[in-house]
């Protein structure tokens, strides 16, 4: 919500000062003008990368892979533990693969549901780059009717700017508590 105010008090602003005749500008009202327009074009920059990692997380839990190939730049790469993949073409390849795996693993189970969040987003925009870093965790009901951390970590992102849009250039994911990278519990002696 801050963001929108933020965002609103800099628009007006800036409106404000776009609407006053160039004539009798000093170089400062210049300066804070132009000042004004950069940090109201991080904001709208930073909006719109908050706002995409929000739908990109509802296109995940969708296994949408054809559009979610859209969230990336055509060269943009994907670094996981397992190696890395470049273009949106071998981004799809992998997430259908996996998808293809995790369906043939749960082949004649019963069918749990799932929940995908995204938390702590910071974003840095540098002009036509931003350093983004977020929490991904990956939640999955339980015979019991509960839910468990299935995995969670990071992804640690360069978004550009690309025909306008801003896309992720680069994804690092870091899984940091998956479920099957947990050490078995200490024995008791």
């Amino acid at each position: 919500m801050k963001y929108i105010f933020r965002l609103g008090v800099i628009v007006g602003c800036a409106m404000l000062l776009l609407s006053c005749s160039d004539s009798g500008r000093s170089q400062a009202e210049a300066a804070e003008q132009s000042a004004i327009l950069a940090r109201l074009d991080a904001l709208e920059a930073e909006t719109e990368i908050r706002n995409k990692l929000q739908s990109y997380m509802d296109v995940l839990s969708a296994s949408d892979w054809d559009k979610f190939v859209t969230y990336f730049t055509r060269d943009a790469v994907l670094v996981m533990t397992e190696g890395n993949r470049q273009g949106r073409e071998d981004i799809k390849q992998r997430m259908a693969g996996a998808t293809a795996r995790f369906a043939a693993a749960a082949l004649g189970r019963p069918v749990y549901k799932r929940a995908d969040l995204l938390s702590i987003l910071k974003v840095e925009v540098h002009g036509e780059t931003a350093d983004v870093k977020s929490r991904f965790t990956f939640l999955s009901q339980t015979a019991q009717g509960g839910f468990e951390v299935a995995g969670s970590g990071l992804y640690i992102d360069t978004w550009a700017r690309e025909d306008g849009e801003w896309l992720i250039a680069q994804r690092e994911v870091d899984y940091d508590l998956l479920r099957t990278t947990v050490a078995p519990a200490a024995t008791q002696q």
